[in-house]
């Protein structure tokens, strides 16, 4: 399940401020964001000044900025939020705080558990979506695997989310609401699922077609996997954020695709959404080392037509401005000494469509 980034962007197009998660917005909260992007906008600009001539293209790990005093005191805010590591026991009390978590090898054993919990359950849906059934239904199947399987939804009760899953259907681009929609033939579907097991989430989405699929659409998702596939050939120690993310743009832009800026990947294990933030756009070289110890996910949303997205007033569906198709897989990895390990690939083969 993606966070929801600011919309203002910074002098180098990438988003800024801290994430909206998709939650249903109040006046007084949407106020106390909106003022808060301002002073990520304010620290953006003094590192601008304080760090001329260097790379400026710096990724924030999504921690609430630190009161800005001075122009350093804004610099010093934001550097540690975008720098600050520390390691961690699996047993140790969870915050987000924005410092960037390094888990230790029982922390990965138990996201590859909830890891392989939530691919398990996406397997059991390959032969149920058909056309005729609602995504309700979907839903309360998936609803029911993971209970079975010692586990509680992530999503029910999320910041008021009433349902299991998330479930997106053409150019629905994330955080579709299930319900009484049925499918037909020919959509293309993001089912996104995270079970939480023994206090880890194992959080993944996976595209479904539905029937017979327009040809435009089967290669909107092919690429859209291999767009994730590429990004997480770039997710090793030594690399940065802005590796991953420049695999995955530059693939997408090949084919003429949008990618969408306004939502991203996360830390992810015993909190459900935790720095730092994984965007899928930037250059490389940029943004956070990635470290042994490291879990998040990485979840692209690729557009057929323009990355831009608009949110429903649900508070939750995000769609695009110009209702071309959407795409989108999800993986939750964490990195090792050499490379990294994927928690959620499919017991039974079904990584990507047909299945």
């Amino acid at each position: 399940m993606g966070l929801h980034r600011d919309r203002r962007a910074t002098p180098h197009g990438a988003k800024i401020g801290p994430p909206l998660r998709g939650c249903p917005w109040k006046a007084a909260e949407r106020r106390r964001l909106l003022a808060r992007s301002f002073h990520y906008a304010a620290a953006q600009h003094s590192l601008s000044a304080a760090f001329h001539g260097q790379s400026r293209s710096l990724l924030l790990a999504g921690a609430d900025p630190l009161p800005i005093a001075s122009q350093n005191g804004a610099v010093t805010a934001i550097c540690r939020a975008m720098t600050e590591y520390m390691t961690v026991t699996s047993d140790a009390p969870m915050a987000r705080n924005g410092a960037i978590k390094l888990y230790g090898r029982d922390a990965f054993e138990g996201m590859h558990k909830a890891g392989r919990l939530a691919a398990e359950t996406l397997d059991m849906l390959v032969p149920h979506v058909v056309p005729g059934v609602t995504t309700g239904e979907l839903d309360d199947l998936i609803r029911n695997f993971m209970v079975a399987g010692g586990a509680v939804p992530a999503t029910l009760g999320y910041r008021g989310y009433t349902h299991s899953s998330c479930i997106s259907i053409n150019h629905v681009v994330c955080h579709g609401i299930p319900g009484e929609r049925t499918l037909k033939d020919g959509d293309i579907v993001n089912i996104d699922v995270t079970p939480l097991l023994d206090g880890w989430h194992g959080d993944t989405s996976r595209m479904f077609l539905v029937g017979d699929v327009p040809i435009k659409a089967r290669r909107l998702v092919d690429v859209t996997y291999e767009c994730l596939m590429l990004g997480i050939e770039q997710a090793r120690p030594g690399n940065t954020m802005g590796d991953v993310a420049h695999a995955i743009q530059r693939h997408a832009e090949a084919h003429r695709y949008g990618v969408v800026r306004d939502f991203c990947g996360h830390g992810v294990g015993r909190l459900f959404h935790d720095a730092p933030e994984v965007v899928h756009v930037g250059r490389p070289g940029t943004g956070p080392e990635l470290k042994p110890g490291m879990i998040f996910t990485i979840e692209p949303m690729i557009n057929i037509g323009k990355p831009d997205v608009k949110l429903l007033d649900d508070g939750w569906t995000a769609v695009t401005r110009d209702r071309s198709l959407s795409a989108q897989f999800e993986h939750s990895i964490g990195i090792t000494e050499d490379g990294c390990e994927i928690f959620t690939g499919s017991p039974g083969g079904f990584d990507k469509p047909p299945y």
